[in-house]
């Protein structure tokens, strides 16, 4: 049976929310919604989602503060974080969320199928990375068995 691909939602406009939820389960995917990026760093390694799209403005603050403890987080160093927000092009530094390890920046509204088009190739990268990042490991113990003394 083919495990369906985990998509963690961030997003605090419920209703906004909602629908992007039903529009990733309808295209084959588990979503789950957070409408706070406060207290949910165990509820999210329990989901370990493949993806997580976040909203950058909350009522509590801006969401780059969580963005940075993900990324700092080796849990999540391979999982691609796709912002989409409704923030202005001028109120955001794109070049800073870039380098901060965000995978993609999307403004609402948004083209869903563009938006999950990009999804994919994203976790095809994911699964690229994951199988090289594993390699890696593997080759280093049998290296090692073999160095000069």
């Amino acid at each position: 049976m083919k495990m369906k691909k985990k998509v963690v939602i961030v997003e605090d406009d419920l209703a906004f929310g909602n629908d992007l939820k039903q529009l990733f389960e309808n295209n084959g995917f588990e979503a789950i919604i957070f409408n706070s990026f406060d207290h949910i760093d165990a509820a999210l390694k329990l989901q370990n989602p493949n993806v997580i799209i976040c909203d950058l403005s909350f009522p509590e603050g801006r969401a780059d503060k969580f963005i940075n403890q993900l990324r700092e987080d080796e849990f999540f160093n391979l999982t691609p974080i796709v912002v989409l927000t409704g923030l202005d092009l001028g109120d955001i530094d794109i070049d800073q969320l870039l380098s901060t390890g965000v995978s993609a920046v999307f403004f609402k509204p948004t083209r869903f199928n563009t938006f999950l088009i990009a999804i994919d190739k994203l976790l095809n990268k994911q699964k690229e990375y994951v199988f090289t990042e594993h390699f890696i490991k593997i080759l280093r113990y049998p290296l090692s068995v073999f160095k000069r003394q």
